[in-house]
């Protein structure tokens, strides 16, 4: 089982150990935070370190390998989005 640190903001750090906790998580930051400005979230696991702005109809997320170094990764939008766009984590394997 691998294990994903949250942390946001000044306010909270929390370890969830499972793709559903982090899911909820991310879900219960986001409703605490609709109706006020966005707050930042990094989840942190073996795999890299995402960054999402949680709390907006508009949101941006960030990814950055284990090591730190390039590719980084950034989302691009169009200004303009028909729809609503939902991320959810999924659990992964790596072979080596």
């Amino acid at each position: 089982m691998v294990k994903h640190t949250v942390v946001w903001e000044q306010r909270g750090k929390e370890i969830v150990a499972s793709t559903q906790q982090l899911n909820a998580l991310l879900d219960r930051l986001h409703a605490e935070n609709e109706d006020s400005e966005p707050i930042l979230a990094e989840v942190s696991g073996p795999g890299g370190s995402l960054m999402i702005a949680l709390g907006s109809h508009w949101s941006v997320l960030s990814f950055m390998a284990p090591d730190g170094d390039p590719p980084y990764y950034v989302s691009r939008g169009n200004g303009a989005p028909a729809g609503w766009h939902w991320l959810r984590a999924t659990e992964t394997t790596r072979s080596s």
